[in-house]
């Protein structure tokens, strides 16, 4: 864009999947940030060590059998089995084997930075400085 601009992209959210558990916790992100600041944000969570891509493959597999023994674990879940271990193969070809595929082929696709080259050409050569709204208003630091 000429002059350069900062835009917002909006996040995704799993909702339906997770039970808006993504929504809850980025919105809670959020309201910490424009309470605290950057500084208050926690630190990430550590990166898990990178498995084997054999065992990346089969960890949608693993999931989907820990979702099925937890779901039948429930009170009432051997008696609901006949109806749900079907809707669970299901969710074994739409979710399971997609994500395993997925994981199989990305195996080594390795993460790309832009380089320097665009930040110039966009204007984003040198550090910026943070911007804040407050009340919609814009207040450079």
């Amino acid at each position: 864009m000429d002059p350069p601009t900062e835009i917002c992209a909006a996040c995704g959210n799993l909702g339906m999947f997770d039970g808006d558990r993504s929504a809850k916790a980025l919105w809670s992100y959020l309201q910490i940030f424009m309470e605290r600041g950057p500084e208050g944000l926690p630190k990430p969570a550590p990166l898990p060590p990178r498995q084997s891509r054999w065992q990346e493959t089969l960890q949608p597999y693993r999931d989907w059998y820990a979702g099925l023994r937890r779901r039948l674990a429930k009170p009432y879940g051997m008696f609901k089995a006949p109806l749900t271990i079907p809707l669970w193969l299901g969710w074994l070809l739409i979710n399971a084997f997609p994500d395993s595929v997925e994981a199989f082929i990305q195996y080594n696709v390795p993460y790309t930075l832009f380089p320097k080259e665009i930040d110039k050409l966009c204007g984003f050569g040198e550090k910026r400085k943070p911007v804040i709204r407050v009340n919609g208003e814009r207040i450079d630091p």
